[in-house]
């Protein structure tokens, strides 16, 4: 057994090291793109990342991830899509896949970057939405699909539970006239966020479509329990507006002690609501379970799968240190540490029935105060709103976002 005052002297050391090392190098590459993207600069980003591709390197996975977000925030949904397809190619691996546990725990300095199943839902997500706003509604919904696939939990009411996934496969089906399962669609989302707005409208425009006008009274009477008199009268006279998405990240950082996981308040993201507002009309947008995919440890994703390595990582190496006959059958205690750093905290939809025509859509961020904060300002003029279609839009909010306007 190793004594306390020479394991204090191992980890002093340790730090000293660790110090030194950091003292000495300056940021890599990757971690200047991560902080252009981070201070709304995602072309820049996009630009000092590009170099990092152009060679085969073990994060390969991990850089095609940051890079789609990248031109995602841009705009550039296509280019975005190519990106994390080519990272899904290059992990090889498939939903469900249970064998990439111990991977992570393996030490190979060529290794790929495996990455957790929540960061490859989320992945999908944004493969759909780019399709979704191309117009490409086949491709999206195989996209929401297999988001919906690598959302899996140990408890199976859980699985596949993603609020705006589910809402946006359910956009799809719409769009292609498959009714009954776009009612599907948004009932399951329903089920995790019962105040999502867009939702209810979507059901009983599809149930209205179908002819089911008791099911429809019913959605009819808890939409008008959540929304302003004004604005049911709205939705009845117009079946289409504007689907907002708004993406906050990223995500609050997480510590970890021991066994408990917790978010750091001091970094948690500023933003604690968004509106939507558009001729008069205003919508409250609702949060999706992507705050939740990292509350409630279903998914060890993102910043929390980080913490999870780290603690099994500490835990392993006490336990071979105490038994070192453990070493023999124990995974490696260097894990892999690396995880998806864009990841978004929280994902909002807000949704306005709008006459069709131009239009033009704000939207407004404000505090837990109700305080509103400029520099997460967006406006969109000359927004096209057809008869008997949603629009979508997609944002990703930004420190400086009033800046790039």
């Amino acid at each position: 057994m190793v004594s306390p005052g020479r394991r204090f002297g191992s980890y002093l050391l340790l730090m000293i090291a660790t110090m030194l090392f950091a003292v000495g190098c300056g940021p890599t590459t990757h971690v200047v793109a991560l902080r252009e993207y981070e201070s709304g600069r995602p072309a820049v980003a996009e630009e000092t990342l590009f170099p990092l591709l152009q060679k085969t390197h073990k994060n390969d996975i991990l850089y095609l991830w940051d890079m789609g977000m990248f031109r995602f925030a841009q705009g550039n949904y296509m280019m975005a899509n190519e990106a994390w397809l080519k990272s899904d190619e290059l992990a090889g691996i498939e939903p469900g896949a249970l064998d990439t546990g111990l991977e992570l725990f393996t030490t190979d300095a060529d290794k790929r970057f495996i990455g957790d199943p929540v960061e490859y839902s989320m992945a999908f997500l944004y493969v759909g939405l780019g399709y979704y706003v191309m117009g490409d509604y086949e491709n999206a919904t195989v996209a929401f699909r297999k988001s919906l696939e690598w959302d899996y939990s140990g408890n199976p009411e859980r699985q596949g539970d993603m609020v705006i996934t589910n809402m946006m496969l359910a956009e799809c089906y719409s769009r292609t006239g498959d009714h009954d399962q776009a009612v599907v669609g948004y009932r399951r989302a329903l089920q995790s966020a019962p105040e999502l707005i867009p939702a209810y409208i979507g059901i009983y425009r599809e149930l209205d479509k179908m002819g089911d006008n008791i099911q429809e009274k019913t959605y009819r009477e808890e939409l008008a329990a959540l929304i302003s008199q004004e604005y049911a009268k709205a939705t009845d006279r117009n079946p289409q507006g504007v689907l907002v998405v708004v993406m906050s990240g990223p995500a609050p950082k997480i510590e970890a002690q021991g066994e408990v996981f917790r978010k750091r308040k001091e970094l948690a993201s500023s933003i604690d609501r968004w509106q939507i507002e558009c001729s008069g009309h205003r919508s409250a947008v609702a949060t999706s379970l992507a705050d939740e995919l990292i509350t409630h440890l279903k998914d060890q994703g993102g910043e929390l799968g980080q913490a999870v390595r780290k603690v099994t990582q500490a835990t392993v190496a006490e336990a071979m240190q105490e038994v070192p006959i453990l070493g023999l059958f124990a995974p490696s205690t260097e894990a892999d540490l690396r995880y998806w750093t864009t990841l978004p905290g929280r994902i909002y939809a807000g949704y306005i029935p709008l006459e069709p025509g131009l239009h033009s859509i704000r939207a407004t961020a404000y505090d837990e105060n109700g305080v509103s904060l400029e520099n997460y300002r967006q406006t969109w003029h000359y927004i096209p709103v057809h008869e008997g279609e949603n629009t979508v839009l997609v944002i990703i909010s930004h420190k400086n976002l009033q800046e790039l306007m």
